[in-house]
């Protein structure tokens, strides 16, 4: 919590107004100003029917200023709490239905037609909070549009190094020949490609309002005795659950009201998408060097003794016999980025549940040993324990998958495959 806030004045265009609803036209911008320490639920919009996305930009060319960005459907904020209080940042956003809390003075909320919460007709509502402790200009921009569910765009950063992420892969000099439509003239540069290259299959079809971003690493990854070793591993950079009643290390999560499903955690890919704005600013603090997910790709691929010397092949066609394909691990890893993975243990104790939580992958899955099927999520930890262990006792559920012509069962949940996990010798569902 960052403190109440006083004070429920907006001047618009330098004209001080009271606590009545003042209507933003969608296309042209509305400055105002926002006293020190304060917030106004003073600002509207209206939706008209046919309207697919909706875009709730936020700035300040005040210097230094923290303000924050809250917009809800239907009714608008209270000005005050049930107990007579100012509003703060806890109570804004039990409100409101979507947030954007970074640590800044640049937020924007973008929902479109597949938020659980969709852009939709009707009046539409806003609050802006102002924690500086003086004045700020504040300007607010509303745009819509009709036009079809825009791709998913991928931001990768290959530039954030740190002990265990080495980027000079990245910036290989080494010159390379075209290969396979990757018209990369150097090694670095047909990484990067293939990596793009991944990034656009692994998007086709998938539509978000707000950019994904990902980064990208290398580093010595363990090989064992007999040359064997992980080609790469993904992996969500944080998880959002909306559950207020979960206290870690003395403090509760924020309110997720853009998921679908309470009490279960989601991956960060899918939550900013859901919840159409970046991960700074559902968890607050600095954007610069957030990102979504991280994949690591092992650098010791190609040495003498390491799956037989076997190297990447950078094109974006089939790897020939021999080589391994990067484009397809990334394509594979980057899927569990995105969030098809667990969070249930696969060591002691084996089977059991984050922080006593679901996560949003295991409630789609069901043990089939049984008839009726068993939801994952509702077995024991020893329960789940086994059927992790049982090579083909788990299946997908959702009806895509189930119906699929890809799915030898059509009709039937979709057999998830079973994989050895190198680094604990367990199994674990993987899809």
């Amino acid at each position: 919590m960052r403190g109440y806030w006083i004070a429920t004045l907006l001047a618009l265009t330098s004209s001080p107004l009271a606590a009545q609803s003042v209507g933003i036209v969608p296309g042209q911008p509305t400055v105002f100003t926002i006293p020190a320490t304060a917030y106004t639920t003073a600002l509207h919009f209206d939706v008209p029917a046919g309207t697919s996305s909706i875009k709730v930009e936020l700035s300040s060319d005040t210097a230094n200023v923290d303000l924050d960005l809250f917009l809800r459907y239907g009714n608008a904020f209270s000005s005050q709490t049930p107990y007579g209080r100012a509003m703060d940042v806890d109570s804004l956003q039990d409100q409101a239905q979507y947030f954007a809390i970074s640590g800044g003075d640049q937020e924007t909320i973008s929902i479109g037609r597949s938020n659980y919460r969709p852009a939709k007709e009707g009046r539409w509502y806003l609050s802006v909070l102002n924690f500086a402790t003086f004045p700020a200009n504040a300007r607010i921009r509303v745009e819509l549009g009709n036009a079809a569910a825009q791709a998913v765009q991928f931001d990768v950063r290959f530039d954030l190094a740190d002990a265990s992420c080495d980027v000079a892969p990245w910036n290989d000099s080494t010159p390379a020949t075209p290969v396979g439509g990757n018209p990369g003239t150097t090694l670095g540069q047909q990484r990067r490609n293939a990596m793009i290259e991944a990034l656009r299959q692994l998007g086709t079809g998938f539509d978000s309002e707000t950019p994904i971003t990902v980064r990208a690493c290398w580093d010595a990854l363990a090989v064992d005795s007999a040359g064997r070793t992980t080609l790469a591993a993904a992996a969500p950079d944080d998880f959002l659950i909306d559950d207020r009643s979960l206290v870690v290390n003395g403090d509760s999560f924020n309110p997720a009201p853009f998921l679908p499903e309470k009490y279960a955690f989601y991956s960060a890919a899918p939550a900013v998408r859901l919840a159409g704005t970046r991960a700074c600013s559902l968890r607050g603090g600095d954007c610069a060097d957030l990102t979504d997910m991280t994949i690591t790709y092992n650098r010791r691929i190609g040495e003498p003794g390491v799956l037989n010397g076997a190297r990447f092949y950078l094109g974006y066609n089939a790897a020939p016999s021999g080589s391994l394909d990067f484009v397809g691990v990334s394509v594979h890893e980057l899927g569990h980025g995105l969030g098809f993975l667990s969070l249930t243990r696969l060591s002691a104790p084996v089977g059991a549940e984050l922080l006593g939580r679901d996560d949003i992958y295991a409630r789609q899955i069901v043990d089939n040993r049984s008839f009726p099927m068993r939801a994952f999520s509702s077995l024991t930890d020893a329960e789940r324990a086994d059927v992790m262990t049982s090579l083909s006792g788990l299946s997908w559920i959702d009806a895509r998958a189930a119906n699929s012509p890809l799915n030898t069962q059509t009709g039937f949940p979709a057999c998830c495959c079973m994989r050895r996990i190198r680094s604990s010798g367990d199994r674990a569902c993987r899809t």
